[in-house]
């Protein structure tokens, strides 16, 4: 865990609580039954699974995105960018029992949906792989993961510090997001 001065910990602590008093404004203007939040909630997951694909040079229109929800695309990023935004859905579906069991739940949803990759769904890896300009080899890669024998441990301490409770719960996430993708990495070299 870093080291976090009584004044940076503050800005996590504020976001978290600006967050909480949106939350409960929506809920209070909107009702914690309104129709409106469905869609909203939707469409704000799909648009956050996209975001987050184009990290990995992953762009697709609106189209494709609904060709491929209705599994009619003949895009592969479309159907990545789903399989992303199905991912997501399990881990919210999942979050009151993250464990690793629900980690590779939420593995499962994301790899199942892409083509070639059904068959690493729902397991830990069992290769190296890296970030960087080969696919055939780390040399030069600027991360290589762990080796796939630590990827159970590793997992297994990542719920640990999720499990905590003497942390400020933003600076958790932001933690346990950075400790998850460096030390499990991907189920494929990059």
């Amino acid at each position: 865990m870093p080291n976090i001065t009584a004044a940076l910990s503050a800005n996590p602590e504020e976001a978290t609580a600006a967050l909480s008093r949106f939350d409960g404004y929506a809920a209070k203007v909107l009702g914690t039954t309104s129709p409106t939040l469905g869609p909203m909630s939707s469409i704000l997951l799909r648009t956050e699974s996209a975001s987050s694909s184009q990290i990995e040079d992953l762009t697709v229109g609106p189209r494709q995105l609904a060709l491929a929800e209705i599994e009619q695309s003949t895009s592969t990023d479309a159907r990545t960018v789903v399989a992303n935004a199905r991912a997501m859905e399990a881990a919210l579906a999942l979050a009151d029992r993250l464990d690793t069991d629900a980690i590779l739940e939420m593995h499962r949803a994301l790899l199942s949906g892409q083509h070639g990759w059904e068959d690493h769904a729902g397991r830990w890896r069992d290769q190296l792989v890296w970030i960087g300009t080969s696919a055939n080899c780390p040399r030069g890669a600027s991360h290589v993961a762990p080796q796939a024998p630590l990827v159970p441990a590793a997992m297994e301490d990542l719920v640990e510090f999720v499990r905590r409770d003497d942390v400020p719960v933003l600076l958790q996430a932001a933690v346990a997001h950075v400790q998850f993708e460096t030390a499990c990495g991907s189920t494929r070299a990059s």
